[in-house]
């Protein structure tokens, strides 16, 4: 005689699961807007640090820098950009457009930004 067994209910055990793995998903989705918070809060000091160590400069102002034009350097007229707390200058082209190219300023050794960024000279 064979012996018949009583089946195990599934639904419940999936049921558990699925409660589970959307408790997961929400931890991880809070997560994911705490590093997006984060990253924007950390952005915005380097933004203002960087606007402290370029004072009287301003992101968006125009100054005289010196850029590789070529296999020499130039000094010209440049946009202040800020990308990721790194300063960056972008050339105004002869014809007032801005160029497509842009150059990261760091100063290196005892100077200091001031040292390198210098009013534009209209």
């Amino acid at each position: 005689m064979a012996v018949l067994k009583k089946k195990k209910e599934v639904t419940s055990n999936q049921s558990v699961q699925e409660d589970k793995v959307q408790e997961l998903l929400a931890k991880i989705s809070e997560i994911g807007v705490e590093i997006y918070q984060k990253y924007e809060e950390k952005n915005a000091l380097e933004k203002e640090l960087l606007e402290l160590k370029i004072a009287p400069f301003k992101l968006g102002d125009y100054v005289m820098a010196e850029v590789s034009a070529g296999k020499t350097k130039k000094v010209q007229k440049c946009l202040l950009e800020n990308d990721g707390g790194i300063l960056y200058v972008r050339p105004v082209k002869a014809d007032g457009e801005l160029s497509n190219r842009h150059f990261s300023v760091i100063p290196v050794g005892n100077k200091t930004y001031s040292d390198i960024l210098k009013p534009v000279e209209e």
